[in-house]
């Protein structure tokens, strides 16, 4: 009769061990598994940034001539269609831009230029950089 007793009080720690070690190696996975979610965080804004700054660049050199647009609206354009992933902060520019909104430029002239700036939520340090420049798009 002592010795089932003993063999149920084993068993009910063996128990509590396994549940406790099954605890925290599932923090501990948690914990290596969430700075993963920031580096494909910012990797999807690098590439989405890509497509934006081909865009902006292709729209720059093929619609203004003529058209009455400016630099202005090609971002206001860029910005109304996308928006960042995450803890991102973009900025957007196209280069040559004059105050004339009937400019005509050559086409493959025009540069977009998108800054992605992000800043991590799991791993801590400053925010990672990146920018993305698109040069000489032709129609």
């Amino acid at each position: 009769m002592i010795f089932m007793d003993f063999g149920k009080a084993t068993m009910n720690k063996e128990k509590g061990q396994s549940l406790v070690e099954f605890s925290l190696f599932l923090i501990l996975g948690f914990i290596a598994l969430f700075p993963v979610f920031d580096v494909l965080l910012f990797a999807a804004n690098i590439a989405l940034a890509g497509i934006v700054s081909f865009n902006m660049s292709r729209e720059a050199s093929v619609f203004y001539a003529g058209d009455g647009s400016t630099c202005a609206s090609i971002v206001l354009a860029a910005q109304d269609v996308t928006e960042p992933i995450g803890q991102a902060d973009w900025q957007y520019s196209v280069t040559p831009c004059p105050d004339d909104p009937y400019w005509v430029t050559p086409a493959g002239k025009v540069s977009a230029i998108v800054t992605v700036t992000y800043d991590p939520m799991f791993i801590p340090g400053d925010p990672w950089l990146f920018e993305f420049v698109t040069k000489n798009t032709f129609q």
